[in-house]
């Protein structure tokens, strides 16, 4: 609470107004019971959620934000979504940078993906999914990474007999194909792979995401020990009283 206060004071935020707006705050990022307690014992997740409820006191016009959902629980990362969304309804402009690609879809008007230091893409996420244009087919292979990549290579060649297929891309698991009317072509894909002599462990067939979109821009998925390190070193951070 104290850390808040101060926050407050540093913006010319005095009384009544700022004993309810810091109430409003605590309740918003659930630190409520924890707020009279000493900040250094908090956890990494508690941690993040001060840091955010900090920069949100003074009602700023322009919000820049790194990450502010990492570490959080599901319940209260629906919570800071639905609070975001708010304040961008009342006018404030917020800038994000997530690796969660589900707060992106949520939240965003617009969106640009980093690669090395370099927009590689950027518009809406409608817009952006829209340009896949296709299907996504996810085929996993039965024998796992055993020999992956004379079989990815077997099966694109198998894959460039079939017609509807607009690319073919490597994943971690095994292949994606982007192709239109997806679920038509599943049938062609199993006798093809069958009669190859490729044994698939798993296929499925979904709607273009933003994970598609980052894959065709960088070549590669967000994987979840990635994410995990980020949440690691945001326990890390600015300590407070």
């Amino acid at each position: 609470r104290e850390n808040l206060i101060l926050q407050g004071h540093l913006h010319q935020m005095h009384g009544v107004v700022l004993k309810e707006r810091v109430n409003t705050l605590l309740k918003i990022v659930d630190l409520e019971d924890a707020a009279d307690k000493r900040s250094a014992y908090y956890s990494g997740g508690m941690k993040k959620r001060l840091d955010l409820a900090s920069t949100l006191v003074h009602r700023p016009k322009i919000l820049f934000l790194d990450e502010p959902t990492t570490g959080l629980d599901p319940q209260s990362r629906a919570t800071v979504w639905s609070y975001l969304k708010e304040l961008n309804q009342e006018g404030i402009t917020i800038f994000i940078t997530t690796q969660y690609l589900e707060e992106v879809d949520r939240l965003c008007r617009r969106l640009a993906i980093l690669d090395h230091g370099e927009i590689v893409a950027q518009g809406s996420p409608s817009d952006l999914k829209s340009e896949i244009g296709a299907d996504r087919i996810t085929l996993g292979f039965e024998n796992g990474n055993a020999g992956a990549g004379a079989l990815k290579d077997k099966a694109k060649q198998v894959l460039g007999n079939l017609g509807g297929i607009t690319e073919v891309v490597d994943s971690d698991e095994g292949i994606v194909i982007y192709a239109k009317n997806g679920g038509f072509l599943v049938p062609d894909i199993v006798r093809a792979f069958d009669g190859a002599g490729i044994k698939l462990a798993s296929i499925g067939v979904s709607s273009p995401t933003l994970d598609d979109v980052f894959l065709k821009h960088t070549g590669r998925r967000i994987r979840p020990e990635e994410i995990d390190k980020s949440r690691a070193s945001g326990m890390f951070g600015r300590r407070r009283r």
